[in-house]
């Protein structure tokens, strides 16, 4: 008898050219096919004021969700903050979005800031926006 390989969840990886910014999404595996659940992790420099990665279209113009991160006020460990975009306009918080730490959120060799979370409602949002995790070429800024 031959095993047969599950098929690997849905993720992405990107890394910046100036390699100052990496983000990695992934959909967990489940049997609830309703989920609005998206695991990531951003990491990034110690001297970065903020980053940011727009999920679900290329412009601010198309209602992204914003995933803001910056690092907290003691300076040894992230604070994110979920924000929408709606059109060519400043993101603002969204309370809608849920956005959970997970072990191996902080600080790092005192040069990089790397935040794990588990984002609940980030498949899909109001005011049109959403991410399909059947497409292999999702849009994001």
């Amino acid at each position: 008898m031959t095993a047969i390989a599950a098929s690997p969840p849905p993720s992405s990886i990107f890394v910046s050219p100036q390699k100052d910014l990496a983000f990695a999404l992934n959909v967990p595996e489940d049997d609830d096919a309703s989920s609005s659940d998206l695991f990531f992790s951003l990491a990034f420099p110690v001297h970065s004021s903020w980053v940011a990665v727009g999920l679900g279209s290329s412009t601010m113009g198309g209602n992204p969700l914003v995933l803001m991160a910056y690092p907290s006020k003691s300076g040894d460990n992230v604070t994110i903050s979920a924000r929408r975009s709606y059109g060519q306009s400043e993101p603002v918080y969204d309370p809608k979005i849920d956005v959970q730490a997970l072990p191996g959120t902080g600080l790092f060799n005192d040069t990089t800031f790397i935040f794990n979370g588990v984002c609940g409602n980030c498949r899909s949002w109001s005011h049109g926006g959403g991410i399909d995790i059947s497409s292999s070429a999702q849009q994001m800024i």
